[in-house]
């Protein structure tokens, strides 16, 4: 359908004459591709580590701004005609220009963590899209690279996709805990991860399994961190088996602090079943009897006016090596394990000792 109006024609679908155009414009641009691999008619040298890639000017600033400045308004910065690109390394810049040539690009997510940084500096929006949306894409299909998009993201100010990341690395924990980007992680990034509330978990076993991992990877600078690090994993959340098999058995855990988080978690709550296995409920309620569980052992502390009393059981007897007493609003519990050597206390193997606050609104 063609429209006139005074001597203006408007064509609303394609004329043979507007698909010869689209035929000139493509073998335009192939001829321009061909003159950049012969090598033909270049003017300029772009320059990255020592290493250098002939081009033509006209083009580089008709695609970026940065090279447009660089060539009519700073031609002064050239050292004979040879341009040197700092900050970005020579891959880089070879996908950089390939991409100015045809329009695309091959992007990892590897390569989009330096391809980002360096089409926002050279002026390439086109290319910075490409990489958003190539990284958007990844997060969404595969959780192995989380990690390295979060970062990428938040380095780059990338608000949308470092928020999204980090939606799926706590939706998808479990894959991610497994994966070598996880081992990597930094201390800030790991307390932060395992500390966040929302982190998608059924239990808290994976994310003790996945902490333990993380310190083991590089035992000898992060043992240390242990400790601290163990404050974010809520082992009242962990099965009794969990705790009873690994968590109790694992070295990292005999500092005074862990040994007291342990303890913490191991102690159950009224109407506990001694042979049920499950996920301890949090606080405390009901009246003053309190089920505490190590090993195959059920202990009672009950109240015994003047004093707490530790008992097993299923037998009722008094532990003379546990106690328990008030002290404010909780009672101080402890049990306390020796190694026997032919009936007679030898030393101690392990000592557990919690506060339990008897606030029936905790």
């Amino acid at each position: 359908m063609v429209t006139e109006t005074g001597l203006t024609t408007t064509h609303t679908r394609t004329s043979p004459w507007s698909a010869a155009g689209e035929v000139y414009r493509s073998r335009v641009w192939q001829d321009l591709r061909s003159l950049f691999q012969e090598d033909e008619l270049t003017d300029v040298m772009l320059a990255a580590e020592g290493q250098s890639i002939p081009c033509h000017r006209v083009l580089l600033a008709a695609a970026s701004k940065f090279f447009h400045w660089k060539f009519v308004t700073h031609p002064e910065s050239l050292d004979h005609n040879l341009l040197d690109i700092e900050d970005v390394d020579f891959d880089t810049l070879r996908s950089i220009v390939s991409f100015i040539y045809s329009g695309q690009v091959a992007i990892t997510v590897e390569k989009a963590e330096k391809l980002i940084p360096a089409s926002v500096s050279l002026q390439l929006p086109e290319l910075t899209n490409m990489c958003k949306d190539f990284l958007l894409h990844t997060v969404d299909n595969d959780a192995s690279h989380c990690v390295v998009i979060y970062r990428v993201a938040k380095a780059n100010a990338l608000k949308d996709i470092e928020d999204k990341a980090w939606h799926v690395m706590l939706e998808r924990f479990q894959q991610i805990a497994v994966t070598d980007c996880f081992k990597e992680m930094s201390e800030t990034e790991i307390q932060q991860y395992i500390g966040d509330k929302r982190l998608d978990v059924a239990s808290e076993n994976p994310v003790y399994e996945a902490l333990v991992t993380w310190v083991k990877h590089d035992v000898e600078n992060r043992k240390s961190r242990f400790d601290s690090l163990m404050e974010n994993v809520k082992l009242s959340n962990c099965s009794l088996t969990f705790l009873k098999n690994t968590v109790r058995k694992e070295p990292l855990m005999t500092s005074v602090a862990c040994l007291k988080l342990l303890a913490d978690a191991l102690i159950c709550y009224t109407s506990y079943h001694p042979h049920q296995d499950g996920t301890p409920r949090q606080g405390y309620s009901g009246d003053n009897t309190l089920i505490a569980v190590y090993e195959d052992q059920c202990l009672t502390l009950r109240d015994g006016e003047s004093e707490w009393i530790c008992q097993d059981s299923s037998t009722g007897k008094k532990l003379e090596d546990s106690s328990a007493c008030m002290i404010g609003d909780g009672i101080v519990f402890t049990i306390v394990y020796w190694r026997m050597d032919q009936g007679k206390q030898q030393e101690v193997l392990e000592a557990y000792s919690s506060h339990l606050k008897l606030d029936s609104s905790t």
